[in-house]
């Protein structure tokens, strides 16, 4: 349970990480 449970966590992480990268990429786009 606790492996699925980090592997769970650390998908969430990289998947906020990823968003967050194109958030930021589309922010510098339209700005610049």
């Amino acid at each position: 349970m606790g492996r699925v449970q980090l592997a769970q966590r650390a998908c969430a992480v990289a998947a906020a990480a990823i968003l967050g990268g194109v958030a930021e990429g589309l922010k510098n786009f339209a700005f610049n």
